[in-house]
């Protein structure tokens, strides 16, 4: 529970809101009486004053429901007479033991580590949102003063630690705006003092001694006085204790509070309390250095460990982790044995630090991810350094932020006066090196390392090229020959580069251009290595990158991406073409699908090198590479492609397997005309083909689309051909998916044994491992729950998929997944949780396709529109026209429902002609859920509605028959509809629940209307 800011609820790290004013204020009670018993009677004379109303104890007990439910634990409020208690912790017990535990610290970091964890617990002001309250407003105050104390004891200990400079802005505010409180001045003047500033911290002294002699008639106190005296006479006592400021790296300043944390940090995991650092900046920032400086900061027991992931231009899978565990992952098969792999070296306390990650693989990614979510129980600090990011590692950051531990560093250029305190000794112009580098603490090493100024222009490339000079050809030679590898270089490859292997590069470490292990070379900086690269000649560099492709391919075992980067910079296209096809097969079954297809794409831009048969196969290993990353568009080209060149090659039996992915590719991307005649002719061939597994699958797909069409009989029938093949020739994921069409056909014909069906798909589907045949069949199940109102029993289905895909990192299934939670969750009145779900699916690059995506969208924008927010009208309309794209009643029924639903929300008239329509189709296809909710939103409009005998909620409440739906929805706990049916009531008593219903999901326009009929 938090109430340090916004009144609101972290359920496993994640925010919950609280809504209602009166509801906030009776969690707020609770947590500042956290563990002890709270009345009814106080808790209704702080909510309500001196005059309860008379269903105050009523509506108490909603309220305590509520919370419960936000919680999702009825035992963390607990009933004890005369009252409740909470049980659940709050964040002002945690900033009081922070606090506590600071002052038992000898050592100033740790001090600081836990002072700066309790103030920020701080996330606005102390109850912020229920103001009005005065019990509540007089502890806001009390818990307002031990910020104060926690800032004061911050700063002490960063004065101990030196970050004096770095305090100046803060203490500047903070004297203004407490302007007089003594203790804060004292430490301004301190500060200044430190940064050299004598004589503004006399005038800060000057400034205080002013304002208490103007407004409150006093002298500043003893203490203060002594300190002016020790400033004017430049007392010793005042200045700091040396403070090391120097890393391998080079120099560091004005990074004490990130080594502070970095310290905290790898202590915590040697203790077992494993964390995530994230390290980003532009280049020559300091990252590298932070890194260095791990090195003497780090516990003895943590072992250090640093990989590298390299700007390839397809990136190896599992470059960092190849590079630091190679031999136990090369023996590794899988990705389960990789991941194995990585929590067996894990066990140990470990730093480990992976630089450049926005150049990772897909791979890479898909085991940091691993690593992220298991980091907690793991002695282990997984230190990130990176750039920009991209898709890829947008996902990764995505998976951090619900870590829960996650420190985030973004170092800033040097100030003038660091860049001053550096160049001291050089004898150059401290502004004119500021001036030229702009404080990046890179340029400035390395315009120090150069020792003038003469001929360094306004970028780094010049400084780096100026020592470059210095090297003889020989040494130039070599330097150019290792810039083409965009990675550290392998002692053989440097012995099989460079005619006197490791000692041509001598000098070039002397001037502190490369760093040289006996395993491994490579410069000291990226940006050393890209300058000297970019000075090559064209023609040199191909030359260069045609070296180092003649030694990867001499040797054994490497790793082909590199093999085909460096084809790929050496124009080598027969390369490319003999090695890509392995590449990209190695990338996709180490799960680097954007890797493979990258590979792929290089190898098809050669394609004139390939027979038609070779392109054929090519162009749909490309295809479904992009269909499983969710890139359409190249999908369905590719596609399209390999069957245009299968006709020609008279191969029947691979022109109807082609068929058959463009028809499920074409799905995918919402082309409905391609999906179907496609799907026809496939299995038009292969009727005759010879081939049961393929025509296995053809028939089990053709299933699946007369299943979203609604076209029971026939989805039955050819499911049932399908099972049968299937089990002839042994196919676990074809059983699964044909399993599942038949099980699905079932259900919508109300046959018995659709459920023994879809249970023997789910345990066929599990058994395989196959994660798109169990999360297609979790969204028929859970489609026939929302159905059946077994809304517990759609949550445990949907969290059981959803586990399932984001444990193997299918990011296409886990989007599929959140949009079925989402759509279950505006259901279960989560609306919270499915505007998570929705909004994560409906930002995902590339975009989501349209099955997912028109949903996710449908999802969200209903519940803005029940929440009155902005946009909502906006998302149902992309909704409506991705809908519309696909042609699926499936897709286009919801989202009509959900349109007139936002009409009415308006006050607008519900338009009836395209409810009707659909009404009418899904009456003919046996719809029923969508036949019912359609017929309620054509009584709203006013339109006759035929008799539904299915006993459902909506149709209930279509005729008129509110109380049975009522009940039939609150035994459900489906809150929403269930007040929306008391809607229909005149009792006083029936409106106020309902009231409390929508004040509890934050359903603004009900909420609104409720009390336009008198109810409040």
């Amino acid at each position: 529970m938090r109430i340090l800011g916004p009144v609101d609820v972290t359920v496993d790290g994640m925010p919950r809101e609280v809504r209602g004013l009166r509801r906030k204020a009776v969690l707020a009670v609770l947590a500042l009486r956290a563990g002890e018993i709270v009345s009814t009677d106080r808790l209704g004379e702080v909510v309500w004053g001196d005059h309860p109303p008379r269903t105050a104890a009523n509506t108490l007990q909603h309220h305590v429901s509520y919370l419960r439910g936000v919680l999702g634990d009825r035992a963390a409020i607990a009933v004890r007479a005369p009252g409740y208690v909470l049980g659940a912790d709050t964040d002002l017990l945690a900033v009081q033991r922070l606090i506590e535990q600071s002052k038992g610290e000898a050592d100033p970091a740790a001090r600081a580590a836990h002072l700066r964890a309790a103030l920020a617990c701080w996330r606005d002001r102390p109850l912020v949102d229920v103001t009005g309250h005065a019990w509540l407003d007089e502890q806001a105050e009390r818990i307002a003063a031990l910020r104060t104390e926690a800032e004061d004891a911050l700063t002490e200990v960063r004065l101990a630690l030196g970050e004096h400079a770095m305090l100046v802005p803060e203490l500047e505010w903070r004297s203004r705006e407490q302007p007089f409180r003594e203790h804060v001045h004292g430490q301004l003047m301190l500060a200044l003092y430190r940064c050299g500033r004598q004589a503004e911290a006399l005038t800060a002294y000057q400034r205080l001694r002013h304002a208490l002699g103007e407004e409150l008639g006093i002298d500043p106190n003893p203490a203060l006085r002594e300190l002016e005296a020790a400033v004017l006479r430049q007392d010793v006592a005042l200045d700091l204790p040396g403070v090391a400021l120097t890393s391998r790296a080079g120099v560091l300043l004005e990074r004490e509070h990130e080594l502070s944390e970095l310290t905290a940090a790898a202590r915590e995991a040697v203790a077992g309390n494993g964390s995530v650092v994230l390290v980003s900046g532009e280049p020559g920032v300091g990252k590298s250095a932070l890194v260095d400086a791990v090195r003497g900061r780090a516990p003895r027991q943590a072992r250090l460990l640093v990989g590298c992931c390299d700007d390839l231009a397809t990136p190896r899978a599992l470059g960092p982790f190849r590079d630091l565990f190679g031999p136990r992952l090369r023996a590794a098969g899988d990705r389960d044995e990789v991941f194995e792999v990585l929590l067996a070296e894990l066990a140990r306390p470990t730093v480990l630090v992976i630089e450049d990650v926005h150049w990772a693989d897909e791979a890479t990614v898909d085991a940091l991810s691993f690593l992220v979510r298991r980091v907690a129980s793991l002695p282990v600090l997984l230190m990130l350094t990176y750039r920009t990011a991209g898709p890829l590692l947008q996902r990764l950051l995505g998976q951090v932020a619900a870590a829960p531990r996650v420190r985030r560093f973004e170092p800033a250029p040097l100030s003038a006066a660091a860049v001053g305190r550096l160049v001291t000794a050089s004898g150059l112009d401290p502004r004119e090196v500021y001036a030229v580098t702009g404080g990046n603490p890179f340029f400035v090493t390395e315009i120090l390392a150069a020792g003038h100024l003469d001929r360094v222009p306004p970028t780094v490339a010049d400084a780096v090229l100026a020592r470059l000079d210095r090297l003889d050809r020989d040494g130039q030679e070599a330097l150019a020959q290792l810039a083409v590898i965009p990675s550290t270089v392998e002692r053989w490859l440097v012995d099989a580069l460079l005619p006197d292997g490791v000692a041509a590069v001598v000098a070039a470490e002397r001037h502190g251009l490369l760093t040289v292990t006996p395993a491994r070379t490579g410069f000291r900086h990226e940006l050393i290595r890209r300058t000297v690269a970019d000075a090559l000649q064209v023609a040199r560099r191909v030359e260069l990158n045609r070296h180092v492709l003649a030694a990867l391919v001499a040797r054994d075992g490497v790793d082909l991406a590199r093999v085909v980067h460096h084809a790929a910079e050496a124009g080598d296209t027969g390369a490319i073409v003999r090695h890509g096809p392995e590449a990209a097969e190695a990338a996709s079954r180490a799960g680097s699908h954007l890797e493979a297809a990258a590979h792929l794409r290089l190898v098809l831009q050669r394609r004139e090198l390939l027979d038609q048969e070779r392109q054929a196969d090519l162009l749909g290993r490309y295809a479904i590479e992009n269909s499983v990353i969710g890139d359409m568009g190249p999908a369905v080209e590719a596609q399209r492609e390999a069957v245009a060149l299968r006709r020609g090659l008279g191969d029947v039996r691979a022109l109807g397997a082609d068929l058959a992915w463009l028809s499920r590719i074409c799905w995918q991307a919402g082309i409905p005309e391609l999906t179907g005649s496609s799907a026809d002719e496939a299995l038009a061939l292969l009727e005759g083909a010879g081939d049961d597994r393929v025509l296995a699958r053809a028939l089990t797909h053709q299933s699946a689309l007369r299943s979203i069409a609604y076209r029971a009989e026939e989805s039955l029938m050819l499911g049932e051909r399908a099972v049968v093949l299937a089990r002839a020739v042994g196919d676990q994921q074809i059983l699964a998916h044909a399993l599942t069409s038949v099980g699905t056909a079932q259900a919508d014909l109300g046959l018995a044994e659709a459920w023994t069906t879809l249970t023997e798909a789910r345990r066929v589907a599990l058994a395989s491992g196959s994660v798109s045949d169990f999360c297609r069949l979790t969204v028929n199940v859970v489609e026939f729950l929302l159905w059946e109102l077994r809304l517990d029993e759609a949550v445990d289905c949907v969290t059981t998929a959803i586990a399932m895909a984001d444990n193997a990192e299918e990011l296409r299934y886990l989007n599929r997944m959140y949009t079925c939670r989402a759509t279950v969750a505006v259901e279960t009145g989560d609306w919270d949780q499915a505007t998570t779900d929705a909004e994560l699916v409906a930002g995902a690059q590339p975009p989501a396709n349209p099955p997912t995506r028109c949903p996710a969208l449908t999802a969200l924008g209903r519940v803005r529109v029940r929440r009155g927010l902005p946009g909502g009208e906006a998302v149902l309309a992309e909704a409506w026209d991705i809908a519309r794209q696909t042609g699926e009643l499936q897709n286009i029924g919801p989202v009509a429902a959900a349109r007139a639903e936002a009409a009415w929300l308006r006050g607008d008239e519900v338009a009836a002609a395209v409810l009707e329509t659909l009404h009418a189709e899904a009456q003919r296809l046996g719809v029923r859920a969508l036949v019912a909710e359609l017929a309620y939103w054509l009584r709203i409009a006013g339109c006759p509605v035929p008799v539904d005998d299915s006993g459902h909620p909506h149709a209930l409440l279509a005729a008129g028959r509110w109380r049975e739906a009522a009940k039939t929805w609150q035994q459900a706990g489906c809150d929403h509809w269930y007040a929306v049916a008391l809607l229909e009531s005149d009792d006083p008593g029936d409106l106020a629940e309902a009231l409390a219903i929508f004040e509890g999901l934050g359903a603004r326009p009900l909420v609104a209307r409720v009390r336009a009929r008198g109810i409040s």
